[in-house]
């Protein structure tokens, strides 16, 4: 059978906080992307707490926020919401920061949040170039602008995005059947196996841990008019081939209108057991070699 594999896999980060020099450091760490993560969508958002930035004399202390990195162009943006250019096509940096007319009390903690954002279908990975700052705070006394002392600090994220995957253990799966007799396929009803003549094989399929939780599969192949669960031989109009799905217990059907769904545990490893027969069509039988080439489409959720 002839395998076609298609799916979207992304693996992302977030986040371990470092405090230092006021230069607060956000390390992104192992976030993946599922392959159904919606566009322009938080996702691996996780919390930054920052101690309260004014110590003495905080009385009418606010904290003022200034963007000093380039936004993402044509985000819309959202008072205390802030979406960075990455400097990696497809994702987006997000910063959720306290913001009530444009600056918030100094002598409470700061509550932030990070997250990563996919901005388009197709992602590039790789380590996220940027080591500047992307936010800056300052402390200001309300009713001026005179910053108090020389208080501010900065945001700086870190992180890389690799790109993670599903793979097929094989590509192409084979099976090989032992002879049959003409007498069994005669007295057999089509669509139904020859007992006792069977071949197994398996999809092994391996993901990256946590890129997907379930995958679904279509069949297609050449199949007798009026029964789309026997794959009709190349040589032989009189024998087909049926395959059944061992964990479902049922028939494939190779008309692409049955999609069977699988689920994927979390270590990413799963395999699906199949077992094909041969099976009459209804047409005479003929003796001879036999063969068939399928299809089937995995695609990943």
């Amino acid at each position: 059978m002839k395998y076609r594999f298609l799916t979207l896999v992304v693996m992302a980060a977030v986040s371990r906080m470092a405090l230092a020099d006021n230069v607060t450091r956000v390390d992104l760490g192992s976030q993946v992307l599922r392959v159904s993560q919606p566009l322009n969508e938080v996702f691996g958002q996780q919390p930054v707490t920052l101690p309260a930035l004014c110590k003495t004399d905080c009385n009418n202390v606010k904290v003022k926020w200034e963007v000093v990195a380039p936004l993402l162009p044509g985000a819309v943006q959202t008072p205390g919401v802030y979406r960075f250019d990455s400097g990696r096509k497809g994702i987006a940096l997000q910063i959720d920061a306290p913001q009530a007319g444009g600056q918030v009390e100094a002598d409470q903690p700061l509550r932030l949040k990070v997250g990563l954002v996919r901005t388009e279908q197709t992602v590039e990975a790789g380590t996220l170039p940027m080591t500047i700052p992307l936010l800056k705070w300052t402390l200001v006394r309300q009713g001026g602008d005179a910053s108090v002392g020389a208080d501010s600090g900065d945001i700086v994220v870190t992180g890389t995005l690799t790109a993670g995957s599903c793979e097929p253990k094989e590509g192409t799966l084979t099976f090989r059947l032992p002879p049959v007799q003409r007498a069994d396929l005669q007295k057999t009803a089509p669509g139904q196996p020859v007992k006792g003549v069977g071949a197994k094989q398996s999809i092994a399929v391996t993901c990256t841990p946590g890129v997907a939780s379930k995958l679904s599969a279509l069949f297609q192949a050449r199949t007798a008019e009026g029964n789309p669960g026997i794959v009709l031989s190349d040589e032989n109009p009189g024998v087909g081939f049926m395959v059944t799905d061992d964990v479902k217990k049922q028939t494939i059907l190779w008309d692409r209108s049955q999609a069977l769904e699988y689920p994927i545990p979390a270590t990413g490893q799963t395999q699906i057991p199949l077992t094909a027969f041969y099976t009459p069509t209804g047409k005479p039988v003929e003796a001879g070699k036999v063969s068939a080439q399928a299809q089937f489409t995995i695609d990943y959720q």
